[in-house]
Formats: C-alpha cells, sequence, structure tokens
C-alpha cells in the first residue's frame, strides 16, 4: 500500500501554477496567495470563519453561578459529564489538525485548518472559564477528568481517538480518508446530544451564559463540518479510487457507529430525567443528523423514515442559528459578530449639536462599538444585538450634559438611520432600536426610547 509523503516546509521546486495543486499528494510551495485558489469554497470559508471570531470571557456567567446551584441532580449531573466530554474532544481535536495539515498539499485548505486549530483552543479556553467560574475547585477537576475514569465517556474517545492514531502509523491515502471521515462524524455527529441538552436549558431558561457559550462553539462546529464535507468532495473528484464501493460503504458504517456511540450516550447522560428531552427525542434527532452527514457526501441513507428533522426538534435548529438571539450587551456579547456589509454588529456615530450646519462630521464604523462626540465627552455603546429580526444597541451616556439638543445619528448597513432630536439629559440611559424587515436591511428606523417624563 502507497504512503503520503509529508509536504517539506521549505520546496523552492514547487509547482506555481494553480491547476496543479492537489488536495493530498501535489507538489506545493507553501505560499500563501489568496489571490490565486484553486478551490473557490475556501474564500467564503475563511471570510466566515474569520466573521466568526468571539472571546469566551466576554460571555457574564453570573446568572448561571446561582443557577447551577439550584440545577436538579439529573440536569446537573448531565451538565457535568457533557462538558467533560466536549472538553477532551476539542483538546483532541487541536492536537489532531495539525498532524491532519501535514499531509494536505494545497495551501488555502490548510488554512483553513489552522483557523480551525485555533477555534479549537478557544472552545478548550470557554469551558475552562465554564468550571472556573461555576464549579469550586474540587468539582471543577473532577469534571475535567470524567473522561478518564467514567467507562461510557472513554468508550466514546476511544471510537474517534483510535481513529486518530491508526493515522499516526499507517500514512496511506485510505488511512487519510478515514481520519477525514472520523473528523466528520466529530464536527457533525459527536457534539449534538451535548449541544440539545443545552439548548433544552436555554429554553428553559436556565444557564444562560453557558447556552450562549454553546451556540457560538455550534456555529465554530457548522463551518469545520463544512471544511471537512468540501475536503472529502474534493478527494472524491480527484482520488476516485478513495471511494470505490467497498470504502463508502466503510465510510458509511463509521458514520453510523458515531451514531449510534452518539445515541448511546445521550441515553446514558439525559436519559428520561432531565425535563423537556427524553431517550426517543435523542435518537431521533441523531438519525436523522446521520442521513443527513450521508447525504452531504452523496452516500445512501443510514436509517430510514428518518430522513426529516423530527417536529420535536425543531428547536434545536432554531438555538443554533447563532445569528438569532435576544441578549444584553452588559450581560453578553452578540454572537453576530461579523463584520460584513451585509451585516453589521457594532457601529459608531456621532452626536453633534442640532444647529450643526450639516450632517459632515457624522459617520459609522463596523468594527469599533463607541460613540464619538465632538465637544470632547465620549459615550460608550454597545454593539447592535440581533434578535429576531429586531436589533437593538445600549447606549450609556453617563454625565452627559451640552448646552443645546442633539441629533442622534445612526448608521447601518449602508443606510443613514433617521435622525432624532432630543433633549440633553444627565445620567441618561437609553435603548436604539433598530428595526429591520427581512431583505431589506438597508431600510433601518432608529427610534431613541427614554421614559417619557425626561423630555421637557
Amino acid at each position: 500500500m502507497s504512503q503520503l509523503k509529508k509536504k517539506p516546509l521549505f520546496n523552492p521546486l514547487g509547482d506555481t501554477d494553480v491547476l496543479d495543486r492537489r488536495m493530498i499528494g501535489g507538489n506545493t510551495t507553501n505560499l500563501n496567495d489568496f489571490n490565486n485558489m484553486k478551490y473557490e469554497w475556501v474564500s467564503d470559508w475563511y471570510r466566515q470563519a474569520m466573521n466568526n471570531f468571539w472571546i469566551p470571557e466576554e460571555i457574564n456567567l453570573g446568572v448561571d453561578i446561582k443557577d447551577y446551584r439550584k440545577l436538579p441532580a439529573p440536569e446537573r449531573r448531565a451538565y457535568d459529564k457533557i462538558l467533560s466530554f466536549l472538553i477532551f474532544l476539542d483538546s483532541l481535536q487541536s492536537a489532531n489538525l495539525p498532524a491532519v495539515g501535514e499531509y494536505i498539499t494545497a495551501n488555502e485548505v490548510n488554512l483553513c485548518l489552522a483557523i480551525q486549530t485555533f477555534q479549537e483552543t478557544v472552545h478548550s479556553q470557554s469551558y475552562s472559564y465554564m468550571l472556573d467560574t461555576i464549579c469550586e475547585p474540587q468539582e471543577r477537576n473532577d469534571v475535567l477528568y470524567q473522561w478518564k475514569e467514567d467507562e461510557h465517556l472513554l468508550a466514546r474517545n476511544e471510537f474517534i481517538g483510535n481513529l486518530y492514531n491508526q493515522f499516526q502509523d499507517d500514512k496511506s491515502p485510505e488511512a487519510l480518508a478515514r481520519v477525514l471521515v472520523a473528523n466528520y462524524i466529530l464536527e457533525g455527529v459527536y457534539f449534538y446530544s451535548g449541544f440539545m441538552f443545552f439548548y433544552n436549558l436555554g429554553r428553559n431558561n436556565l444557564m444562560p451564559g453557558s447556552v450562549q457559550e454553546i451556540r457560538y462553539i455550534n456555529r465554530d462546529e457548522n463551518t469545520h463540518l463544512w471544511l471537512f464535507r468540501n475536503i472529502l468532495l474534493e478527494l472524491k473528484e480527484e482520488e476516485p479510487e478513495l471511494f470505490a464501493p467497498e470504502l463508502v460503504e466503510e465510510y458509511r458504517a463509521m458514520i453510523k457507529e458515531g451514531c449510534e456511540q452518539e445515541i448511546r450516550w445521550g441515553h446514558y447522560a439525559i436519559g428520561d430525567d432531565v425535563a423537556g428531552l427524553n431517550k426517543q427525542m435523542v435518537t431521533d434527532y441523531i438519525q436523522y443528523l446521520g442521513n443527513l452527514r450521508c447525504a452531504q457526501l452523496g452516500f445512501e441513507p443510514l436509517y430510514e423514515g428518518h430522513e426529516r428533522e423530527p417536529e420535536s426538534m425543531s428547536w434545536v435548529s432554531q438555538f443554533s442559528n447563532a445569528n438569532m438571539i435576544k441578549t444584553d450587551f452588559f450581560e453578553a456579547r452578540s454572537t453576530a459578530y461579523a463584520k460584513s456589509s451585509a451585516w453589521w454588529t457594532t457601529c459608531r456615530v456621532r452626536v453633534a449639536p442640532a444647529c450643526a450646519p450639516s450632517l459632515a462630521g457624522v459617520w459609522a464604523c463596523s468594527r469599533v462599538a463607541r460613540l464619538g462626540l465632538p465637544c470632547t465627552k465620549t459615550l460608550r455603546a454597545a454593539q447592535k444585538t440581533p434578535t429576531y429580526g429586531f436589533g437593538s444597541l445600549r447606549v450609556l451616556s453617563p454625565a452627559l450634559r451640552l448646552r443645546e439638543p442633539a441629533i442622534l445619528i445612526g448608521h447601518f448597513g449602508d443606510a443613514l438611520s433617521t435622525a432624532l432630536s432630543v433633549r440633553p439629559l444627565r445620567y441618561q440611559t437609553s435603548r436604539v432600536f433598530v428595526q429591520k424587515r427581512p431583505g431589506f436591511l438597508q431600510r433601518s428606523r432608529l427610534r431613541l426610547a427614554l421614559p417619557a417624563h425626561r423630555f421637557g
């Protein structure tokens, strides 16, 4: 069986023609040229992944500290075990991805793997932040290392871990294809009973900070799933022998084993004792995911009658959409952090005297969430928070004292919002709401909401 060769880091004799580039077995120079990519989907993936940047500590876990102590025993047990499982998976993934990247010879794809590796470390950071904040020191260590002592947890980790280890010993193209499928399983199946548990807490108004962390992570995992799906589909075109019928059946069997592992884990960690979830709901949803993951690779389904998302689990998809969320900036950051012209999540505006001869000084910036004031006073603003078709920008302006009424100008997308004249206030705290109609993000209406008695 042929073996793949690790690509050299410095290779002046490498191919420079983009048409000669290959996913594996190519002769790459390792030069990162963003203007010449063979795989066009990489550009969109890269921008999406970069726009997903987030920092775990920006999410407030103050409510979670109180909620955790009040959780019923089954929910607290599930929280601990699922968190321990997720901690190990992302730690393992951050170690595995560089090993895979050594044999991927399409440099633009290696850029994606590098971003994913970084995101996996952010996930590990988020779990540590959750543990350090919510749990006592001894409880923290108990949760952190449950995967070593709980036989159910260990069995789950061994399935993926052993597939990863096999590639350490066998560098054949077939072994690489298996480890890529294993990554696909981890990103697309293995997390989801854990995700649904956290989202179930969310719909019961419990542990909001933890739920927010998981939504960020889920959003990242969706991009990782997209990445490995595309890598496998490109391999299918370039190396069709890796997708011979007998190998496709082997990959399907791997996906099915991953699903069965996830179902058993969900039954063990969640069972029928968590309000709002039960074993049948876990089974139906994971079997649906198994069919979906197979279909996305062009494989036959695994479970008859589970081609559509179960109606009883539609809330999982709603929660996993990280851009649909209602939150307060001072409790948590908006998950819609993308900084594109179509969806700006932060803004910068200027408060100017009403007698200003023009609006030339008014400007907006999608990258910085702060208010500028031409009369030497600075206001603080939080970023716009999308909430089911609406967005809110909270403005905190302590000790604001202007001699004249002011005009508050907002800029969202490419449109200038309506200007409203208000009288200057001292210790003003207000909300600015941006109402958006679906498909008309450029038509925004700015409304300043203040207590009626503050107007004179």
